[in-house]
């Protein structure tokens, strides 16, 4: 099984590759655009570099994982709640 795993947009974007359990390859989006932490930017650059240090190609991923550091966000989504039911739009 081949899982893609991504993070990002955010700091430090970044994505690696695990091939039957076993991390292939690694690599954090500033390394390939040069900009410091990547704030942002989806890891687009670090996904093809991964595949292609592990000389697969996307047809081949299983899976595609998105993670999310959800905790460090808790406190920006509530305020953005709280200002959207301020305005009384339909968010959620």
């Amino acid at each position: 099984m081949i899982l893609l795993g991504i993070f990002g947009p955010g700091a430090n974007s970044s994505s690696c590759l695990l091939v039957n359990g076993k991390l292939s390859s690694l690599v954090e989006e500033e390394r390939l655009n040069r900009i410091k932490t990547s704030p942002h930017n989806l890891p687009l650059k670090s996904m093809e570099k991964c595949l292609e240090l592990s000389n697969l190609d996307i047809s081949m991923v299983d899976y595609i994982c998105v993670g999310w550091d959800c905790y460090n966000y808790d406190e920006y989504l509530k305020k953005k709640t709280k200002k959207i039911k301020k305005k009384n739009l339909n968010f959620f």
